[in-house]
């Protein structure tokens, strides 16, 4: 544990030993194991096959770019098994989804309106070009429903929309009506909305945001922002549903689409039955 800090303090790159891997506090696992993230002193590390450089490239430019309290990351490599590892700050507090329930309404209040400021902040960065759809450095645009999808960088939405789509499956789309019909309204939808691409986490729920109190002190968990269509925010932050108040406060902090969100979710229907 010396050594990982007196790296970090020297701009070294910071390589973990097996017995820092072994010794350290678990903060999280997926059930697949696919990813892990454990606690080394004051750094946390998040490794394992689906950690990849875009997820850095996210944190490291919304760290640039707004005041967002994102963990510094000091170090992304590789190892002889292709686990991706990033090192970066721990960030002291609780998860908000474990402890929204035992919060009264005023802090409430005050987590959503800190949340919605920098969600205007993290929306108002620009994309590359106007129309662009897709991560930093020019990376894909991921859908994660049942399983990650990557399509894309997009030239607009309408490109974005048919990406979507063609996500049903081709015997789905000669066999079924429902293709001419969703086809149909994700362009008369697109047409009508003009929606604006703004920077978007794309995975925005309460497990992803560390607070203090009321106060909100980390937003974790950047692999698959990237820039999107305005409501796409909402439409990712909607699945899966959630049984608290947590909603009331959600429409706070990102308004409403609920025409979106109810076209989307008749695709995700099908994308999951198929």
């Amino acid at each position: 544990m010396h050594k990982l800090n007196e790296a970090i303090m020297d701009h070294q790159p910071v390589r973990l030993m097996e017995p820092d891997i072994k010794d350290a506090e678990v903060l999280l696992k997926l059930e697949d194991g696919a990813v892990k993230v454990i606690r080394v002193g004051d750094k946390a590390i998040k490794f394992g096959l689906g950690v990849c450089q875009r997820e850095v490239d996210a944190m490291t430019f919304v760290r640039d770019h707004t005041c967002i309290p994102v963990p510094c990351v000091y170090d992304f490599y590789h190892d002889e098994k292709e686990q991706g590892y990033i090192v970066m700050d721990y960030v002291e507090g609780q998860n908000l989804e474990d402890c929204w329930g035992c919060l009264d309404e005023l802090s409430k209040t005050k987590i959503a309106e800190q949340l919605r400021r920098y969600m205007d902040e993290l929306r108002s960065i620009p994309p590359p070009s106007p129309a662009y759809i897709g991560g930093v450095s020019h990376t894909p645009a991921i859908d994660l429903r049942n399983a990650l999808a990557f399509g894309g960088p997009f030239a607009s939405e309408t490109e974005f929309d048919e990406w979507l789509l063609s996500r049903l499956l081709p015997r789905v789309q000669e066999r079924m009506l429902v293709m001419p019909y969703l086809q149909e309204q994700f362009a008369a939808q697109t047409a009508e909305k003009q929606h604006s691409i703004v920077f978007t986490h794309a995975d925005f729920h309460p497990r992803n945001i560390m607070v203090k109190g009321d106060q909100v002190v980390g937003w974790l968990d950047w692999e698959i922002a990237g820039w999107f269509p305005e409501h796409w925010e909402f439409v990712k932050a909607m699945q899966p549903l959630t049984k608290t108040d947590w909603l009331d406060y959600l429409l706070m902090i990102l308004g409403e689409y609920e025409d979106e969100y109810m076209l989307d979710s008749v695709l995700g229907m099908y994308l999951q039955r198929f």
